[in-house]
């Protein structure tokens, strides 16, 4: 099996909102570097730990936003990365977005952006 292509800023797609708010293909795949880095970071020996959702702080111009970034449809299928920004709150700590935001988010999206079948791009 010949090895994968690296993942680089042109895997990821915007949608029409995100494009008009500034996000670029460079702003997702710097997500996508921060959320790999917070994955490394996860002690846990289990597997599980790769298909947890997890919020990031990213930076975003002069501030910062907090993506939701997590995976679907499930594990184990031709995955995709969604994410989704929201701007960052007040608190240093970065609140975990629920996977299910739009029942319990007060605050709103931003923008939102998909690496498509992760785990073997394009």
């Amino acid at each position: 099996m010949p090895p994968r292509p690296p993942i680089t800023p042109n895997h990821f797609f915007s949608n029409p909102a995100a494009r008009e708010a500034g996000f670029t293909e460079q702003f997702w795949y710097q997500a996508y570097q921060l959320f790999l880095d917070e994955e490394n970071r996860d002690p846990s020996p289990s597997l599980d730990k790769f298909f947890i959702a997890r919020t990031i702080r990213a930076p975003f111009r002069q501030h910062f936003v907090d993506v939701l970034v997590r995976m679907q449809p499930e594990p184990g299928e031709y995955s995709s990365l969604r994410f989704t920004a929201f701007p960052a709150g007040e608190e240093p700590e970065v609140r975990q977005v629920s996977r299910w935001y739009s029942s319990d988010e007060t605050r709103p999206v931003l923008g939102e952006g998909v690496l498509l079948d992760a785990n073997f791009p394009w």
